[in-house]
């Protein structure tokens, strides 16, 4: 008697053996103990697998203990430094800071002020001098201008005094001369 080989009857015991197959394996089956035998300790086999699940092996707890140790002792120090700080600190007058800012407000806003008057001084001073300087220049100007003015005007006389001499100054000279002329 011929077998089934071990891949057909894992497909009849899967379902998925074709109709005509199934029946030619089912009459086997029935045939044959030594198959029927190895078929039931398959599905026996199936029936255990089936119900089995694997073991999980839950991974060791994380020990938070000593986290938490080293917590609370940061949490002690921070503590410690803090009331420590409080503790030494020495206690501000807020109405003696206000006046000593106010004090050196005061005293840099003066300093600014003398500042920016000096530095207002200067300009105005050298605007002062500039000014000077334009103004006797402008007077020199004037003063040769004058002096030139006179020079010429003094030449001017003194040629109309020059020509005067030659010509008689008045109408009775000049009528006397002219009678002079004709006697």
């Amino acid at each position: 008697m011929k077998h089934p080989a071990q891949e057909e009857w894992m497909d009849y015991l899967y379902d998925e053996a074709p109709v005509n197959e199934r029946a030619k394996l089912s009459a086997h089956l029935a045939a044959c103990p030594e198959c029927r035998e190895r078929v039931q300790g398959w599905k026996q086999t199936m029936t255990t697998l089936d119900t089995w699940q694997p073991i999980t092996k839950t991974a060791p707890a994380f020990n938070w203990f000593p986290v938490v140790r080293w917590a609370a002792a940061a949490m002690l120090m921070v503590a410690l430094g803090f009331g420590l700080s409080r503790a030494t600190t020495p206690q501000v007058d807020v109405a003696a800071v206000q006046a000593q800012v106010r004090a050196e407000v005061a005293a840099e806003l003066k300093q600014q002020m003398t500042a920016t008057m000096v530095e207002f001084t200067a300009k105005q001073d050298k605007l002062r001098v500039e000014d000077q300087q334009q103004l006797v220049q402008t007077l020199r100007q004037m003063e040769a201008q004058r002096l030139a003015d006179l020079a010429s005007l003094r030449y001017d006389m003194e040629s109309l005094a020059m020509s005067a001499q030659l010509v008689p100054a008045t109408d009775n000279e000049r009528l006397t001369a002219q009678s002079g002329n004709s006697k």
